[in-house]
């Protein structure tokens, strides 16, 4: 669970900054990661990965993945490691 989320998130912030790598590469691991942190009820870590995925795709669903990535950080705020934390 955990490590699978982590190895994802890390396998798409990797192909974000690779010159040789599309932006596929990035939104599908994203996707996975998404399913597998909700799998395990990691809410910090899906709503990273629905905001990260939101800007890489833009339009209507970016937005509502944005949106419900930004109602998390709003419901969180007393978490210390929530705390300064942006979405949009």
């Amino acid at each position: 669970g955990y490590a699978t989320v982590y190895a994802l998130l890390l396998r798409a912030g990797i192909a974000a900054v690779a010159p040789s790598a599309s932006r596929e590469d990035a939104i599908v691991p994203l996707r996975a990661a998404i399913a597998v942190a909700a799998q395990h009820d990691m809410a910090l870590h899906l709503a990273a990965a629905r905001d990260r995925l939101a800007g890489l795709l833009g339009g209507d669903e970016g937005a509502a993945l944005r949106a419900t990535a930004a109602a998390y950080a709003s419901t969180e705020q007393d978490l210390p490691l929530a705390q300064g934390i942006t979405f949009g």
